[in-house]
């Protein structure tokens, strides 16, 4: 009998991602060299800003997402936030989570 394919949700494939490939490594951990990071990960499709990187929480507002429809938002927002995540870990080393 063949074996059940796994479900990996949107949100953790995507946290693990920077794990799986070989994707060039995180930037530094300061604003202007992620915000460069962001914009080359995601393009134009929404904006990023946030408050301190030298404290956790830290808090991201991502705001004038092109793809933020009603139909897509749950795909969409949860990959965003997986994508996030991934590449806080890969900065990190800490394992983190995203609301």
């Amino acid at each position: 009998m063949p074996a059940t394919p796994a479900f990996v949700p949107l949100r953790d494939f995507w946290c693990r991602y920077f794990e799986m490939t070989s994707r060039a490594g995180p930037p530094a951990r300061e604003p202007v060299a992620l915000q460069r990071y962001l914009e080359g990960v995601f393009g134009e499709l929404t904006q990023h800003a946030f408050e301190s990187l030298e404290v956790l929480p830290t808090r991201i507002t991502c705001t004038g997402c092109r793809n933020n429809t009603a139909k897509r938002r749950d795909a969409v927002c949860e990959t965003h936030v997986g994508v996030l995540c991934g590449i806080f870990q890969a900065m990190t080393h800490v394992p983190m989570q995203a609301a």
